[in-house]
This record gives C-alpha cells, structure tokens and sequence, in this order.
C-alpha cells in the first residue's frame, strides 16, 4: 500500500495525468521525499550501514594517499578494502531500494536465505564497477549522464536473486529510457539541493573550530592557522557528508521510477490502491460495530435500570422498605468498584518515584528492548529453522539441547577464526612496520625538499644526519638537519608543536608564547633562525666557522630546555 503523505498529495493535485505519461521531476521529488519521511527506521538503517562504512574507509584511503610517506608500499591493501566497502555499500543499498519497493507495493519484504544475499552481491560485483569509469565520462561528455546515472541507480534499485546479469542490465535500462526529461528535471533540481547543502556543510565545518574557541576555550589548530582547513581532506570530508545526506532521497526517488514503470505492465500500483480502499472499508466498519455495541450497551444498562427502579417502587408501596439503608449503600459501593465501571471514576494522581532520568531510561530500554528481542527471535529463527520441520521424532529438551551445542559451537568457531585473524593481522603489521622503518632509517628524508618536516625524523636522526652531511662538506644541508633537530628537540618538551604549513617566524613565536620564562632559549633559537634563512634562502654562504657557531646554538638549546 502507498504510502499515506503520497496519497493525500496526490489528491491535492488539480491536473491529472495518464499513468503511461508520468509525473514531473518536481512531483517526483515530492513523492520521493514523502516516501523518506514515512519510511521505517529499519529501511533507514539498511542504507546506513552500507554508506558509513564505505565513507570511513575512502577517508582514509584518501588520506593516506595524499599525505603517507609510505603510499606506495600500501597503496594496493587499501584499494583492496575500499574496493570491498564499494561492494558492501552497493549490496545494502540494494537492500534499501526493495524495502522501498515493497513499502509502495503495500507487501512484506521477504526474508533473503545467505544465497540470496550471496546473488544480490554477484550481481552488484558484476555491474556496479564500470559506473566509477563510465558516470565520470558521461558527466564530461554533459547529454548522456541523466540516462547512464539513472541506468546504476536502476541497478541497485532492482537487484534481485533471481535475475542474471544479463536481466538486470535489460530492466535496468528500460527504466532508464523512461521519462527522460521527468529524470533530467529532477537530476537538476538534486544537484542544486546538493550544491546548497555542501555549502551549509563547509560554512558549518569552518565555524565550528572558532566557535570552540569562543564559547569553550578549546584551542585547535585550526583556531591557530585557519588556512590549515583549506586541504583536499576536508573537502573530500564535506562532500562525504553531502553524500550521506542527500543519496538516500536519490535512492528513494529511483525507486519510486522503477515502481512506477514496473507497475505500467503489472498494475502494482492500482492493486495498492485497492488495498488501500479495502483497509479502509473495514475500519469504517469496524468502527460502525463498536458504535453499535456501545450504543445496545448504553440502552440495555438505561432499560434494566427503570426495570429495577420500578420493581422497587413497587415493593415499596406493598410493603415498605426490604433492604436497610446501610447495606444498600454499602452494596452500591461494591458494585461501583467492580472493574466495568472503573472507568468512570476519576484518575488517581500518584506521586512521581523516581526522577527525571530515571524515568527516560526506563522508557528507552522499553523502547529498544522489543526490536533486540525480535531481532534475536529472527537470527535464533534463521539458525535453526531446521529443528522446526523436524516433526516429533526428538523431544523438545533434545531440540533444545541440541541448538545451545550448535550455538556455542558456532560461537567458538567464530571466536577463535577471529583471534587467529586479528594475530595474523598483528604479525604482518608488525612485520610491515618494521621494514618500513629500516628502509626510512636507511634512506632518509629528502633534506633539500621543501615538504620535508621536522617530524620525519626523531631528534638523533636529524642530529646524526647532521654531522654526516657536515663529514661530506655538505655544510648548507646540514645547518638545515640541525635546525629540524632543534624543532623535534622543543616538539618533545611540548614548546611547540611540528606542521607542515607553519612557517619559522611562527615557530618562533610559538616558543616565545609557550617559553617567556626562558628569554635566552628565545634568543639562541631566533638567533639560528634568521642564519638558517640567510643560508637556504638567501646568498649568504654556509662555511665551516658559521656551521660551528650554529651547532653550538643547538646545544645550547638543548640546555635551555
């Protein structure tokens, strides 16, 4: 059955169209966010936990692959578990787009067997991959992107166990075909929402350290050098939050497309209305049957009531009072407590046991108790679904026995396939880190670089690189290694603290700020400061004598601090 928001506002629509003709983008929207808002939260969740993941894992990947000194060496692991976020992400968005489907049909989703979920998946593995080549290039070439997005969005949208490759590639594209300038408007009007939202995003990410430092105090490093916040990361961060945001409506809207041109051929969408009609027809008579019962009620209560008066009456006139005054109060008492006139008394007013807290948690464990518990009856159902078809052959405590064995076996087997899993991940890691230290200690940064930092190397590293540089007359390279010595030196004493975009002056006045109470550590480094710059960045010479009196400034730094 639709949905009832969809239903009134197709009601309040004055122009009507044939079905074969479709609604316009803007109704489609309309629909499509309808549909989102009465959405249950299990179909929400479906979405969700295929999207975060996958936007955890590309963040990552992202940033590794942009800032790691060691991103070659792990390029091909991490594009492996961002390839399998990408295909897990697809699977449950499948599963997303048919509880859609069912939901506007007015059915049930049914429940997918491990090899179904297992086909859903294949498929998914099999179409989805060439749309990260071939949606870029139909955004470039402009005319074919409405129909080659809507031809993947179609793909997730009608993922089914039963169909092949082949079959879902064919539906997937009749739906695409379908309405075209409905899908073009609509794709418009998406990517203006979209832009407004990346918008709001970015403007809200940027406020939100200065706003920190307002109300908090809380000092970042971003409140230090905003210019920090201007990287890819954060931009590929803001666009991954739009992502969340705005792709379910897409989702939805694709499925109300693919319902829409399935139901042109099978009449879906007619069949929910007239479920919708039946539905309400009962509850009309449904509600006609109470008023009736309460109405006979009401005159059945009224006629034994004069009964009783009457016959009173009469006893009364012949020979007087039969029942004394007190008993008779006390037997109406009685019969008002009983519990079929507790309604009409007046509600008692206790007073509140327990706090304001209290009384949320309670009604949060009430709230969430009844989902866990249907959902454990559902994997408890799965697992052992078996023992139910077994007829009576074996008792039920044999049954029962039985699935405790098979579910504590399971549970070791898991357990243990799981620590051997996390050591053999810990031993590689291990492995892995400690040849990529070796050759990073053999190798060494490239000093003459300007991206290199002070946080390549521990302070011994620049110190003993120093003096090899200074051993092979490389004297101008080597003021620059004491220098990235003298920063890892005051980074370890928290005198300041090692980044890329910082500049000398302001690692200067850094330590001036965080070592007032050591003037002559300020001086000594300033002093290494502006030779370091007349050297590498000047036409001053970098001789022995100077090289000397520089090396001595660093120990003297040391010292201080």
């Amino acid at each position: 059955m639709a949905p009832p928001v969809i239903n009134e506002s197709r009601k309040r629509r004055t122009k009507r169209r044939d079905r074969r003709q479709g609604v316009n983008g803007l109704e489609l929207l309309d629909d499509a966010m309808s549909v989102f808002r009465v959405a249950p939260a299990g179909t929400m969740a479906l979405y969700y936990v295929g999207a975060i993941p996958f936007i955890l894992v590309f963040l990552y990947f992202w940033t590794d692959m942009s800032q790691s000194a060691f991103a070659a060496a792990s390029l091909p692991g991490s594009a492996f578990w961002t390839t399998a976020a990408f295909i897990w992400m697809k699977h449950w968005q499948a599963l997303f787009g048919r509880n859609i489907r069912s939901m506007l049909a007015g059915e049930t989703p049914a429940r997918w067997s491990a090899r179904q979920h297992l086909r859903v998946l294949a498929l998914q593995i099999a179409v989805q991959p060439s749309g990260l080549f071939l949606i870029p290039l139909a955004s470039i070439l402009v005319a074919p992107f409405g129909w080659v997005y809507a031809f993947y969005q179609n793909a997730t949208t009608l993922s089914d166990p039963d169909a092949t490759p082949t079959s879902l590639i064919r539906s997937a594209w009749k739906q695409a075909s379908l309405w075209p300038g409905q899908n073009h408007v609509a794709l418009a009007v998406v990517s203006g929402f979209s832009l407004l939202v990346l918008v709001n995003l970015a403007a809200a990410a940027l406020m939100a350290p200065s706003l920190l430092k307002s109300f908090l105090d809380i000092e970042t490093v971003f409140t230090r050098s905003p210019i920090a916040m201007f990287n890819t990361t954060f931009l590929v961060s803001v666009i991954a939050l739009t992502y969340l945001a705005v792709d379910p409506i897409v989702k939805t809207m694709y499925a109300l497309r693919c319902f829409h041109g399935e139901a042109l051929e099978s009449g879906a969408d007619i069949r929910a209305t007239f479920e919708e009609l039946a539905q309400s027809a009962r509850r009309i008579a449904v509600m006609i049957l109470l008023a009736a019962m309460f109405a006979l009620g009401g005159a059945h209560e009224v006629r034994a009531g004069s009964m009783a008066a009457g016959g009173q009456a009469g006893a009364e006139n012949v020979t007087g009072p039969a029942v004394a005054p007190e008993d008779l109060d006390r037997e109406i008492d009685n019969v008002l407590q009983a519990r079929k006139y507790v309604w009409r008394m007046p509600r008692e007013t206790r007073p509140e046991e327990e706090g304001v807290i209290a009384r949320f948690l309670r009604d949060v464990i009430e709230y969430i108790r009844k989902p866990i518990a249907d959902a454990i009856d559902w994997i408890m159902d799965w697992l052992f679904r078996r023992d139910r078809g077994a007829g009576t052959a074996a008792s039920g405590l044999g049954r029962l026995l039985s699935s405790q064995f098979l579910l504590y076996t399971l549970l070791a087997a898991a357990l243990a396939a799981a620590a051997v899993w996390l050591l053999r991940m810990r031993r590689r890691q291990a492995a892995g880190n400690a040849v990529a230290t070796a050759e990073a200690l053999a190798i060494g940064p490239d000093i003459s670089s300007e991206v290199t930092s002070a946080s390549d190397l521990p302070e011994d590293g620049w110190t003993r690189l120093g003096r090899e540089l200074i051993e092979r007359g490389e004297l101008r390279l080597a003021m620059r290694a004491f220098y990235f010595a003298s920063l890892a030196h005051l980074a370890d004493r928290n005198l300041i603290g090692i980044a890329r975009f910082k500049s000398n002056r302001e690692y200067e006045n850094e330590l001036a700020r965080r070592a007032h109470a050591l003037p002559s550590l300020v001086q000594v480094f300033g002093e290494n400061r502006l030779t370091l710059e007349r050297v590498w960045y000047g036409t001053d010479e970098a001789d022995g004598e100077l090289v000397n009196r520089f090396v001595e400034n660093v120990e003297a730094i040391r010292g201080a601090a």
